[in-house]
């Protein structure tokens, strides 16, 4: 917490994010790493996860990258 100033204490032993970037960032991340982009995909019209889903592109393989364009593309209701 204090070394790398990315988490701040809130309450005994509770902790949260200073930027919500590291928050969206650490899902994409993992997604990817597990390759689990699917998890993703019931997710792609909703605004909170908009983010995650945008780092998660950059983030992808080729071949994760074409999967996770071709979910947002025939899912009517994202707004990416």
């Amino acid at each position: 917490m204090d070394r790398a100033a990315l988490l701040r204490g809130r309450l005994a032993g509770k902790f949260g994010f200073v930027q919500r970037t590291f928050q969206e960032y650490l899902p994409a991340r993992q997604l990817c790493d597990d390759d689990r982009l699917e998890d993703l995909f019931p997710h792609l019209g909703d605004a909170r996860w908009r983010e995650v889903t945008v780092l998660s592109a950059g983030i992808a393989n080729r071949t994760q990258r074409k999967m996770l364009l071709e979910a947002v593309a025939t899912d009517d209701a994202v707004a990416v």
